[in-house]
């Protein structure tokens, strides 16, 4: 219980204790009992002060707070907070600590709702107030390790003038130096007024709260990105619209049909990119796992739906394998549109294994660029960008060498993107590359494809990539092209 403190001085009489409430002298009466004094203000029990209840009969129970003993449903008499008569405006403030210990958070946002009630005590016609009243204040403390004592940091509060019943509804965001640490709390200001009219009579007005529900929710900012792109992970659990994800080892491996090899390997990869993207702070993703969602998010356009229309600068993951946009859509969208897509929009968009782009790559490259691929497996090594990629990421499973049942080989290097591309092999006449970038239709500064035709290494027994070392070429090749390439980042 709140703002007071205490202030002992020799008098004629002998040492006089006064309880100072927000810099006013004033001695506290409830239901003609004293409470003069340190001692006094100690019996007011904080315990009797709140109850759990559905106060407003709504269905949802809420943390009642008043300041008076008894309950909110019992009529006090003779409460008086001024009566000494040194002021009118004396408030007892009680604070209500409602969060565990916050740390390493660079902001926190508090959203909560409170009921407000007032019950107003007569002593002949009451009066309300001619200004607004503080009601309560969200507030966050700072600890101070060198003193061990705590300091308030951030104070919103709330004023009513009314003083009728009301709900509040409020969001409030309070930037944290993620070194230190705080807590949040909600102060509840009892406003113990007495108040006059012209013909003498007083009022006597006295609050109740319920707290229906606080939220805080914790924030970081994400160093790698000042902003973060909108991220679509294609996973359609549909055996018939999955392909070449190594379904085949996985079923030898774990004794499974290959229809279920199929559904299970994929959720697995699934898996592992999510952690790859939680663990570069990324949590906003989008799992597109039915057709409906892979036409209606990212291939409908207006004016099919007013609110249709596809992202910009999305990373589009597709973990179908070597199973066409066509076949895999239903047909919503073909090649033609996925490529219209890519370009027009911005996006990176993934495939992480099979067949490049389903034996269909040629129609991507555009005009003056040719890609061709050969299905005989080889080895390529690590580029320059793959090491950049392996050490700014953390991403330690991306190998400095691995094998490839496909290896693509490019005319027109100038369509190529470097950041995404991150195997490559120089022993042929011109370079094979394994994980491949490169510009949608050899557009530059538009969207952009890569192609990792990996041999997902289900067994672990050293024959293409490990499916973690899968998800780390996948995902780190699209957000290095995200960071270091694309337009207006």
């Amino acid at each position: 219980m709140g703002t007071y403190h205490f202030n002992t001085y020799s008098t004629f009489w002998g040492e006089v204790s006064t309880v100072y409430i927000y810099g006013y002298a004033a001695d506290i009466v409830v239901n003609n009992s004293s409470c003069f004094g340190e001692k006094g203000i100690k019996s007011i029990d904080p315990g009797g002060s709140w109850e759990i209840s559905d106060f407003d009969a709504n269905n949802v129970e809420e943390l009642v707070f008043y300041s008076y003993k008894n309950g909110p449903n019992y009529t006090p008499q003779n409460v008086d907070a001024d009566k000494d008569g040194s002021s009118r405006e004396d408030t007892l403030m009680w604070s209500y600590i409602i969060s565990r210990d916050i740390s390493g958070q660079d902001f926190i946002t508090v959203t909560l709702k409170i009921n407000y009630y007032w019950t107003m005590i007569h002593s002949g016609s009451g009066v309300e107030p001619t200004r607004a009243l503080r009601l309560f204040a969200v507030a966050t403390w700072e600890y101070d390790e060198a003193t061990g004592t705590w300091h308030l940091r951030h104070f919103r509060d709330v004023t009513y003038v009314n003083e009728k019943p009301r709900q509040f509804k409020f969001t409030t965001v309070f930037p944290l130096d993620r070194s230190k640490t705080y807590r949040v709390g909600i102060l509840f200001y009892d406003h113990y007024r007495e108040l006059e009219d012209a013909d003498g009579n007083t009022a006597w007005i006295d609050f109740t709260y319920g707290l229906e529900y606080i939220i805080v929710e914790y924030g970081k900012y994400n160093p790698l990105f000042s902003t973060t792109p909108p991220i679509y992970i294609v996973a359609i659990p549909d055996p018939a619209k999955i392909n070449n994800i190594g379904e085949t080892e996985y079923a030898a491996e774990n004794g499974l049909t290959l229809d279920d090899a199929k559904v299970k390997a994929q959720s697995e990869l699934l898996g592992l990119i999510k952690a790859e993207l939680e663990f570069a702070g990324l949590v906003d993703y989008t799992v597109i796992d039915t057709v409906n969602k892979l036409c209606d998010l990212l291939f409908t356009l207006p004016p099919q739906d007013p609110a249709a229309t596809q992202p910009r600068d999305a990373i589009v993951f597709w973990l179908q394998g070597d199973v066409s946009i066509s076949d895999v859509s239903g047909g919503c969208a073909d090649d033609q549109f996925l490529l219209d897509s890519v370009t027009d929009n911005n996006w990176i968009f993934v495939q992480v294994s099979g067949e490049p782009l389903w034996g269909n790559l040629a129609f991507f490259d555009g005009t003056g660029f040719n890609m061709n691929y050969y299905n005989t497996p080889d080895i390529a090594e690590i580029t320059d960008w793959g090491k950049s990629a392996r050490a700014r990421f953390k991403a330690f499973n991306i190998t400095f060498e691995a094998e490839f049942p496909y290896l693509i080989e490019v005319y027109k290097d100038s369509c190529i993107v470097p950041q995404g591309t991150f195997y490559e092999n120089n022993n042929y006449s011109f370079p094979r590359y394994g994980t491949l970038a490169f510009w949608a239709g050899c557009q530059q500064n538009t969207g952009v494809f890569i192609v990792n035709p990996a041999d997902i290494d289900w067994a672990l027994d050293g024959g293409g990539l490990k499916p973690v070392s899968v998800a780390e070429v996948t995902v780190y090749s699209a957000l290095q092209t995200y960071m270091d390439v694309m337009p207006g980042w």
